[in-house]
């Protein structure tokens, strides 16, 4: 990555979050790392990763970019393509990164249950408790309102932070 792209990263940190993902693969080279770094280390069929958010990015700022893991160094959202091919400004692309996090602040004032953290798995797995709910009808009009602002942040993180499917 060249300069730029680290600027827009550094001023971003929306992925480190966990805001667009709920995981970072580790490299073959890097569980053991990670560990010694105390980071949260899930398994799933013999692959490992660490959990979002990273516990070493504070205040968005990384305390390890430096020396940062191989998922971290290669991971490029949409919107930095976009904005390093010049497709958008670097004005509109902070503007759609604040866009996003005020998303994510104004769905945790509608949440019906306490968040255990502010990241898309846990919204996720909110939204799955209020459909699987056997009195659903009545929680979902109860919940319309946190499920429409679920779906239009789904549908913000989809436009402008994950590559359009092959295909597409």
């Amino acid at each position: 990555m060249d300069r730029g792209k680290n600027e827009l990263c550094l001023a971003c940190g929306l992925c480190c979050q966990g805001y667009l993902h709920s995981k970072a693969a580790l490299g073959d080279m890097e569980r053991s790392r990670a560990e010694m770094l105390n980071m949260e280390i899930s398994e799933k069929k013999g692959k490992f990763f660490f959990v979002l958010p990273c516990p070493h990015h504070r205040r968005n700022f990384c305390t390890i970019y430096e020396d940062r893991f191989n998922v971290c160094r290669r991971y490029e959202c949409a919107l930095l393509e976009k904005w390093s091919c010049g497709e958008v400004s670097w004005d509109s692309a902070l503007e759609t990164i604040e866009t996003l996090r005020a998303r994510f602040q104004q769905i945790k004032s509608k949440s019906p249950v306490p968040l255990p953290s502010l990241t898309i798995k846990s919204l996720s797995d909110v939204v799955r408790q209020i459909k699987e709910d056997p009195e659903s009808p009545g929680i979902r009009e109860e919940h319309r309102e946190f499920l429409l602002d679920y779906t239009i942040l789904k549908l913000s993180i989809d436009r402008f932070f994950y590559p359009p499917s092959k295909g597409s």
